[in-house]
């Protein structure tokens, strides 16, 4: 078994995590969201029957 050296670790983390960071901007711009297109009529709380 190939042992890995901490600081080779540290930069296999990194480079993951780069990578996933722009996988999700990228993602993040493709998608388009507004607040007027998240409305939350059925989630609101008003008109709830009391207990």
């Amino acid at each position: 078994m190939m042992k890995i050296s901490p600081k080779r670790l540290a930069a296999n983390l990194t480079e993951s995590l780069c990578a996933l960071i722009w996988r999700a901007l990228h993602l993040a711009k493709t998608l388009s969201f507004t607040d007027t297109s998240m409305k939350m009529g059925n989630l609101s709380v008003n008109g709830l029957p009391e207990k």
